[in-house]
């Protein structure tokens, strides 16, 4: 094999190459940009008080944004008495963590959070529905 067959078979393989290295950049491209949009998509979080869901939202958070300490800081902002301490059960059970794994994961197609309480709890957060926040 002469030096000049070297050069076009490596030639021929830098290329093969350069397209499937143009190809994944492309895919990574691709996935970065529905993952973002992905991460933008807003959830909503609604009340279970003994085994009845609203029918309308309390707050709104977006997919990135959805964590324990995130939901605990809007329920915190959400109470009557910034004093009183809500005490819910859910919010420990491993359903609820399973779930917030789901969502941010984009696991879940409804889009929404849903936190069973009792409705000696839920007295202790404003209705938004009722008031002009």
């Amino acid at each position: 094999m002469e030096f000049k067959e070297v050069i076009t078979w490596m030639d021929w393989i830098t290329i093969v190459f350069s397209f499937f290295a143009m190809l994944a950049a492309g895919l990574n491209w691709w996935n970065d940009r529905k993952q973002k949009k992905l991460s933008l998509t807003k959830i909503k979080i609604f009340f279970k008080v003994e085994g009845i869901e609203e029918d309308k939202p309390r707050f709104e958070i977006i997919r990135k944004d959805l964590t324990r300490a995130e939901i605990a800081g809007y329920l915190s902002v959400f109470q009557k008495n910034s004093k009183d301490r809500y005490n819910i059960p859910y919010l420990l059970e491993e359903t609820y963590f399973q779930d917030i794994f789901n969502i941010q994961n984009g696991q879940v197609d409804d889009n929404k959070l849903v936190i069973e309480m009792s409705k000696e709890e839920q007295d202790k957060f404003i209705d938004i529905h009722k008031t002009n926040i």
